[in-house]
């Protein structure tokens, strides 16, 4: 079988399109009205390492601003070990780096980033005495940070950050001034000014690796590792009323140790997890569950790779595929990315890629649209440089049924289709 001329042919059906932007001749498939081009589970790299701190870059963290935008907070071991944020822009061959700029002039970790309106970000770290929290401002690839505010006055460790509307974020981290117990705290935002609430106990017990993500305007989930239970792998809901987080009972994802925990919603109702299970072999592995309420029901969990695997990043492409970036603690601890179908609670893993051929930590990744995403690490071979690169998810050209596109009508809107002969 073959396409037939792109030009228009009479009789040709107009559908209208979804998912990934469609050109002219591409194969398709055909769902009721709609025509898409399906997107498959292999990945390719885009566009090879770029540097963004030529310095030992610490504490890792990436949130997508637009389509071809990125912010990168960091702790720039160059500079004092401060905290900095730095603007990527791709345009799918390159990357153009902006200038670091300094959130403020103190030793940070622990650092989070999330984006919580169409120019505005918010960025949480540790300074070794306190959890802070500065917003800023993006205009091109320049950030500017109204001052730090804190909301912890003990040391705040893996702190995770949120947006719950444009107005209000979520963090959540382990309180070492407070037992180490888990916390979270919420602030609406005005300008670049936070406004923080009353810090909630969700786990009364040592807390670590927790991170969080939103579900809904009023709704956040929390993963992390409770070492009041051997240090297995749970998570709990929690609805927002103003700035108070009502959190549900804990469920344990995971009954063994699990560390490096990512997660990310993948719909209002449906969450991923990405950990390292130590009661597997230290392989990295997924979880999916569907939320009733604050109440998550877990499926099985399934492994991404088949050696140790540390600092893990989950991200969303689509509401049935997510992105997955780790390091690989085999004989390279290479970076390595990979594409999970989730149908269900059942992720199905694709075909691994090497982004970085060497050892890579704090590997953090952000989508930028459905197909493609970046991600930003600490290339340990590198110098210990800030790196970061883009992939892309490829085309399935087995999942189409006898359809392309002609040469009528607006690709990604409205199309016209012809059948293959």
């Amino acid at each position: 079988m073959g396409i037939q001329s792109t030009k228009a042919v009479a009789g040709a059906k107009k559908l209208t399109a979804t998912g990934p932007t469609i050109s002219l001749g591409d194969l398709v498939k055909i769902t009721g009205a709609n025509a898409e081009k399906p997107i498959g589970t292999d990945l390719t790299l885009d566009i090879d390492p770029s540097t963004f701190e030529s310095a030992t870059t610490n504490w890792v963290s990436i949130c997508k601003v637009n389509s071809t935008k990125v912010a990168i907070a960091y702790s720039d071991a160059g500079n004092s070990n401060y905290i900095t944020c730095v603007i990527a822009t791709t345009d799918g061959s390159s990357f153009t780096i902006g200038t670091p700029v300094v959130i403020a002039s103190e030793v940070g970790q622990y650092t989070s980033v999330c984006l919580t309106s169409t120019d505005k970000i918010a960025v949480c770290y540790n300074t070794g005495t306190n959890g802070k929290c500065a917003i800023a401002t993006i205009s091109g690839t320049t950030p500017s940070f109204g001052t730090a505010v804190s909301y912890n006055s003990g040391e705040a460790k893996y702190n995770s950050v949120i947006a719950v509307d444009t107005d209000k974020i979520a963090v959540s981290y382990e309180d070492s001034g407070n037992s180490s117990y888990g916390t979270c705290i919420v602030a609406t935002i005005s300008g670049t000014t936070p406004s923080f609430g009353s810090e909630v106990v969700f786990e009364s017990a040592t807390t670590t690796y927790t991170y969080i993500a939103k579900l809904d305007t009023d709704k956040i989930a929390v993963a992390y590792r409770d070492e009041g239970n051997s240090s297995y792998g749970t998570c709990i809901i929690a609805t927002i009323s103003g700035t108070v987080p009502s959190f549900g009972s804990a469920v344990v994802f995971n009954s063994a140790d699990s560390l490096y925990i990512s997660m990310v919603d993948i719909d209002t109702d449906k969450i991923a997890i990405a950990y390292r299970d130590a009661g597997n072999s230290y392989y990295g592995s997924c979880i999916v569950a569907t939320v009733s309420g604050t109440v998550p029901s877990f499926g099985t969990s399934v492994s991404i790779s088949s050696v140790s695997s540390f600092w893990i990043s989950v991200t969303k492409l689509d509401t049935d595929k997510i992105a997955i970036a780790f390091g690989d603690d085999s004989a390279n601890f290479d970076g390595v990315a990979l594409v999970a179908t989730i149908s269900g609670t059942v992720p199905t893993v694709g075909s691994e890629l090497i982004y970085e051929s060497g050892n890579s930590d704090y590997n953090a990744i952000t989508s930028i649209d459905t197909t493609n995403a970046i991600v930003a690490y600490k290339d340990v071979q590198g110098s210990n440089y800030g790196k970061v690169v883009e992939i892309s998810v490829d085309f399935d050209d087995t999942d189409t049924n006898g359809v392309a596109i002609s040469g009528e009508g607006t690709p990604n809107r409205h199309v016209a289709v012809q059948e293959l002969s």
